[in-house]
């Protein structure tokens, strides 16, 4: 408890309430105050999901090795924490083994970074409700305070790349006039690029050219349908355009094919459900998240207005219904005369 808690008084407390006393103990916890670091590394993805953060220390001749993950896409926040007793060497040879070692990347870090970055994490995790639990997490997070203890000051923690308001109309001006974006012509289309850049500049790591499963499923399950007021036919365009800025973003960075495959399956996936949930009436804003964590009750479904649908929006509702038929937007687009005459719908 001396060495381990965080709050000074109590530390000195215990230590004199214990006074001179003896214990048979196992020699290394006697030596808590002798803990050596010696190495920090972290492992990025290319979609900037989240990043883990190794720390390797030793202790009377025993290893403690500890791999932090820390979530972009829930606020930059720990989300679990794994203890091994093995070397960082190990750690290493599992990594080059079984990792995606294609889309992943394993960089040695300074340990007063890891100490700003990992620390960062824990507290705003503090702060998120409902909290982030695991097996490990939050556990484990008496043992890694106190190594974080260890590690010198000073550090940089992460830091939010910046998009100014001219930085984010140049990149919507550049979609747009793109050979991925020049067929979107419609007046919403350059709003809902908008919402699209907003989205991934202001939230999770900062970079609208990153898009990954997860990314998708929070913008298209929470965030647009909490955060965008608009009218039914604003909404349902919005996945087609969501479609063209992911090929466009992944192509401007160079992102591997597999990745932008991954992105436009998870669009596939959860467009449906995403539908459903912009066509009924719904909570938004801080009403959105009371509802989520139970403070509010749920929108009683008696209150759908029964003309959801207005004429605008029938050619958007039988492609939408062709597209199921077909196996999605992607590939009703990419049937030819010949092959649509021979298929029944």
């Amino acid at each position: 408890m001396a060495h381990l808690h965080g709050n000074e008084v109590l530390r000195a407390r215990v230590v004199r309430d214990l006074g001179t006393r003896s214990f048979l103990l196992p020699s290394w916890m006697h030596q808590l105050n002798k803990l050596e670091i010696v190495a920090a590394q972290q492992v990025t993805d290319m979609v900037r999901d989240g990043y883990n953060v190794v720390l390797h220390t030793r202790l009377a001749g025993h290893d403690l090795t500890t791999v932090t993950f820390i979530d972009f896409n829930l606020g930059i926040v720990v989300k679990d924490n794994f203890l091994s007793d093995k070397p960082l060497e190990n750690f290493n040879e599992v990594w080059r083994e079984h990792a995606d070692t294609q889309h992943t990347a394993l960089e040695p870090l300074s340990p007063a970074d890891a100490h700003a970055r990992i620390s960062e994490a824990i507290e705003a995790g503090a702060r998120t409700w409902p909290p982030l639990e695991s097996e490990d997490w939050p556990a484990t997070r008496p043992l890694l305070e106190w190594i974080l203890r260890q590690l010198p000051d000073g550090g940089t923690g992460f830091v939010r790349p910046e998009w100014s308001d001219d930085d984010r109309e140049a990149l919507a001006d550049h979609f747009l006039t793109s050979s991925f974006g020049v067929a979107l012509d419609l007046p919403d289309d350059r709003s809902i690029a908008g919402d699209l850049i907003w989205y991934r500049a202001d939230y999770g790591y900062g970079d609208p050219l990153r898009w990954s499963p997860t990314a998708i499923e929070i913008l298209m399950l929470d965030w647009y349908p909490r955060k965008i007021v608009a009218d039914q036919r604003y909404l349902r365009r919005m996945p087609l355009v969501l479609r063209d800025f992911v090929r466009f973003a992944h192509n401007e960075i160079g992102l591997d094919e597999e990745l932008t495959s991954e992105a436009l399956h998870a669009i596939e996936k959860y467009e449906y459900e995403y539908r459903q949930a912009t066509s009924k009436p719904r909570r938004q804003g801080p009403e959105a998240i009371f509802e989520a964590v139970g403070a509010l009750a749920p929108l009683d479904d008696d209150l759908a207005d029964d003309d959801l649908f207005d004429q605008d929006d029938l050619e958007i509702f039988v492609l939408d219904l062709l597209a199921d038929q077909v196996g999605g937007h992607d590939q009703l687009a990419a049937l030819t005369h010949r092959a649509a005459s021979g298929r029944a719908f």
